[in-house]
């Protein structure tokens, strides 16, 4: 198997900021949406799910298409799965196929399948700085992350098998500016030679890492969020002699943590001065400031403390957090911990010693 992890360049994506003085006003609401299809030896299977954006959707689909044919056999397996919320996409799509020629036809035994997810997110967020600031020009600093990985497997009698991530995220000020987070994509695939190659797709070559950019803004004033992703596979595989055997071809385009809005680091005036107790607020109440949390908390200390316990995990900033507490690690049910009003903002506590002969603890945070 080849797989391609790191494809592209870590470092700042250039976008396009396209100012006028127009001013456009950013349409009310946030969505989500899914689309999942898969295709083995046989018609598209399509699903779509739409929801409102404090409501995921989710879908997964998975087609199969296998059986004896005139000379031999050939399998296939396309399948996808897509999940949209406000600040993360997650995408995984897969697709394999194998063929062979068990005795000698004129034809080709041929079998395919394809597997394609999408995800989006539609989103309306202002950055306020207080009624002096207001309609000012400023502009802010927002990170994203985009973890996943693209492999294909196969050979000459394979060409064309391909594993492909896209996406493209922008922002759009209500003045009528443009900014272009991100727009591209990166396909793995197997040419005619059988050799492993990579090519960008729509745009820039994209694929996991960290992105960067400084973005346009006016205080008080909206800004429309657009995000979409896609994860496509395809695997084509031939048996054209009994000589070949058993042919495969696989391709798998795995970003099931794909793309995270991962907060806004930086808020400052047009002419580069910080701003400092900005707050941000949107339609779908995300918070966009604080982003989502790429890697959970951490819990770091538990220990005795006369009559209580106490407990400390990672801080992960200003965000809330609940500690939940079963008596089984497998299985158990989880409940918030006795003794405290949950959430807290605070990441130590100090809790009533239990009184069952074991307990298990893990942190959520939002």
């Amino acid at each position: 198997m080849n797989t391609l992890q790191n494809p592209v360049r870590r470092d700042l994506i250039v976008g396009l900021w396209l100012g006028c003085a127009l001013l456009v006003p950013a349409a009310p609401g946030a969505t989500t949406k899914v689309i999942v299809e898969g295709e083995a030896n046989g018609p598209f299977v399509q699903q779509i799910v739409q929801s409102s954006a404090n409501v995921p959707a989710t879908a997964a689909i998975s087609t199969n298409g296998a059986g004896t044919v005139y000379g031999g056999w050939k399998d296939a397996t396309g399948a996808a799965m897509a999940s949209a919320e406000v600040g993360h996409l997650r995408l995984h799509a897969s697709a394999a196929a194998s063929a062979q020629m068990t005795f000698p036809i004129l034809s080709v035994i041929g079998s395919s399948a394809e597997g394609r997810a999408q995800a989006f997110w539609n989103d309306n967020f202002t950055v306020n700085a207080g009624t002096s600031l207001a309609g000012q020009a400023g502009q802010i600093t927002v990170t994203l992350v985009i973890d996943g990985a693209l492999s294909v497997s196969g050979d000459y009698r394979t060409p064309s098998t391909s594993a492909q991530f896209q996406m493209d995220a922008r922002l759009t000020d209500s003045a009528g500016g443009t900014t272009v987070l991100a727009s591209g994509g990166t396909r793995v695939y197997i040419d005619y030679g059988g050799q492993v190659k990579a090519q960008p797709v729509s745009g820039a070559l994209l694929g996991p890492g960290v992105l960067q950019r400084t973005v346009p803004v006016h205080f008080g004033r909206p800004l429309a969020v657009s995000f979409w992703a896609d994860a496509t596979d395809y695997a084509p595989a031939s048996a054209g002699a009994v000589t070949d055997g058993i042919v495969t071809a696989e391709a798998s385009s795995d970003f099931s943590q794909s793309v995270i809005w991962a907060g806004i680091t930086d808020v400052r005036l047009a002419d580069g001065t910080p701003v400092t107790g900005a707050s941000v607020t949107s339609d779908s109440g995300y918070d966009y400031l604080l982003g989502t949390v790429t890697n959970g908390p951490v819990i770091t200390r538990i220990a005795v403390q006369g009559q209580q316990l106490a407990l400390e995990w990672t801080d992960l900033g200003p965000r809330s957090y609940t500690l939940e507490a079963s008596g089984s690690a497998l299985g158990g049910t989880w409940t918030p911990a006795g003794g405290i009003a949950w959430p807290i903002q605070a990441h130590t506590v100090l809790l009533p010693l239990p009184t069952q002969s074991s307990a298990f603890f893990r942190v959520k945070v939002r």
